[in-house]
């Protein structure tokens, strides 16, 4: 028991006995010490990190807290404003509010994506969930563009860029009630199929002649009489 100095016989324990007992309770005192100073360097060091989460993404990053203030991260001093990337490829800016900090995405740039050779382009931004947006409007891989002009354009991901193809129309003209048709296709210039324009002839299987005409938008074949 504690406290209770016994010789290894039944006589008074002697002065070695008791130099003995307080050797053995120095070294449980040491003992303590070591443990109780040991727990208050964990306390301690469990004090100084700070745990930030990267935004949706889920991951976190740990910044420790120095003695003079200072903030590490992996061992190098980090400021706030300091960017860290995300395993998905997002990068969050580290910002400090007050006595915390906070992980804020960094939207990257948006791309400019140019429609063909009409003139026209498109911005293309990109969201924290990885989505892609025009405006205010989700698009994905085929998405398609109309210009002012009536031109279409499929927007298609290749190799970590947004390219436009321009959509030809093919418009199927019957030649009267012969059963034939022609099929026109308009260029992105507005040229229609072998140049074809509004007054071009045209002869069905039965060697009848029509006169492709074009009027508010729509094609229309029309007999040519043929001269007596």
């Amino acid at each position: 028991m504690i406290g209770i100095v016994t010789s290894q016989n039944d006589e008074e324990p002697c002065d070695e006995d008791y130099r003995v007992a307080f050797n053995h309770f120095d070294r449980i005192y040491d003992e303590i010490e070591v443990y109780l100073e040991s727990e208050k360097a964990l306390d301690e060091i469990a004090d100084s990190r700070i745990q930030v989460t990267l935004g949706i993404s889920g991951e976190t990053v740990t910044l420790r807290r120095q003695d003079n203030g200072t903030y590490t991260l992996n061992g190098d001093r980090v400021t706030s404003g300091a960017s860290v990337v995300a395993s998905n490829g997002n990068e969050y800016r580290l910002q400090r509010t007050g006595d915390g900090w906070t992980a804020v995405f960094v939207p990257p740039p948006p791309d400019r994506v140019e429609l063909g050779r009409s003139g026209n382009a498109v911005f293309i931004h990109y969201s924290e969930d990885r989505s892609s947006r025009i405006g205010g409007t989700v698009i994905r891989n085929g998405h398609v563009m109309t210009t002012s002009s009536g031109n279409r354009y499929m927007l298609t991901w290749n190799n970590g860029t947004w390219i436009a193809t321009y959509q030809v129309p093919m418009i199927n003209v019957p030649l009267g009630a012969s059963g034939s048709r022609v099929t026109l296709e308009r260029s992105e210039s507005g040229i229609w199929w072998q140049r074809v324009s509004s007054g071009h002839l045209a002869a069905s299987d039965a060697f009848v002649v029509y006169r492709l005409v074009l009027s508010n938008g729509t094609w229309t074949a029309v007999p040519v009489e043929s001269s007596p």
